[in-house]
């Protein structure tokens, strides 16, 4: 077993084929440093960072900048929480080109990525009986890690 005693996060790597550049908390970067999920959206420059209590970050290789989802409990149209679940395919992308992200206790979320919109599914807390679950979603031939659940 690996000893991970003294291990400190410090955010992500990014290789372009020439270098590596390394992403941490900080003013224009990562909003937090422990980032469970990373995902490439199809357009082939968004970079999508789900984080342990900094939202989704979604970092943009033109503008070389990140865009910051939070959760607001004041707006109802906000990301439906600030934590996301130790799970490789907590966000995933549709074949509309929305982006699903599945957080910690607080549902399934979609992002227009044209229109910036947060729509959430809240699932129910602390258990899922009563409920259906359906086929995974499914882009391509790779599943991804979100269910539809119907009551």
């Amino acid at each position: 077993m690996t000893d991970l005693s003294g291990w400190e996060p410090e955010g992500i790597v990014r290789w372009d084929g020439y270098k590596m550049k390394r992403f941490s908390s900080g003013p224009d970067s990562l909003n937090n440093d422990i980032a469970p999920c990373v995902f490439a959206d199809s357009s082939g420059f968004r970079i999508w960072v789900a984080t342990m209590g900094g939202g989704l970050n979604c970092y943009d290789k033109r503008l070389n900048k990140f865009i910051y989802f939070r959760h607001d409990p004041g707006n109802p149209a906000s990301i439906s929480s600030d934590f996301f679940n130790w799970a490789p395919r907590s966000i995933a992308e549709d074949q509309d080109g929305k982006i699903w992200a599945g957080t910690k206790a607080g549902g399934l979320n979609r992002l227009d990525k044209k229109t910036g919109g947060i729509s959430g599914f809240p699932t129910p807390i602390p258990t899922l009986s009563g409920w259906k679950f359906l086929t995974p979603i499914q882009k391509h031939s790779h599943p991804c890690a979100m269910i539809r659940i119907t009551p």
